[in-house]
């Protein structure tokens, strides 16, 4: 089998995005298994992807949550006038979105920031070694001090 020209023919890509036929999607299940280029290579793309999707992601407003829940709250009361529902908890479930939107708005998205878990590892290793730093200069001083 040729893995060379599976890597680069854009089969790779349209297994990944779900675009490839049953037939492609064995043969390529296939290869990963026996081929380690061929896994290497899907999980890349994988990764770009994901990459790619994250990096031109678009946060909805705020808003957006509301208004589908009025859109489904009315399409419940259209179907409860057409056949009777019991929607006692529906009460219960706005009170629990609105105190959530509330706490929402508490937070607006300038004062809120998103770090990934690779950053967010780096970073606290990197505040660990600081502090560690500053007390081993801490108990040097206190030993030639005196």
């Amino acid at each position: 089998m040729n893995t060379k020209s599976h890597i680069t023919d854009g089969s790779i890509e349209r297994f990944v995005l779900g675009f490839s036929t049953p037939e492609e999607e064995d043969e390529l299940y296939r290869m990963k298994i026996q081929f380690l280029d061929v896994c290497t290579e899907m999980e890349e793309v994988e990764r770009r992807i994901e990459r790619i999707a994250l990096n031109r992601a678009i946060i909805p407003p705020i808003t957006v949550k509301w208004e589908i829940i009025e859109s489904i709250r009315r399409e419940i009361e259209r179907k409860e006038e057409d056949e009777p529902v019991i929607s006692s908890d529906w009460k219960v479930i706005e009170k629990a979105l609105r105190e959530d939107l509330e706490k929402k708005n508490e937070l607006s998205f300038s004062q809120t920031i998103t770090i990934h878990k690779g950053w967010l590892v780096f970073l606290i290793g990197e505040l660990a070694i600081a502090v560690l730093g500053l007390l081993a200069m801490l108990v040097h001083h206190i030993i030639h001090r005196g």
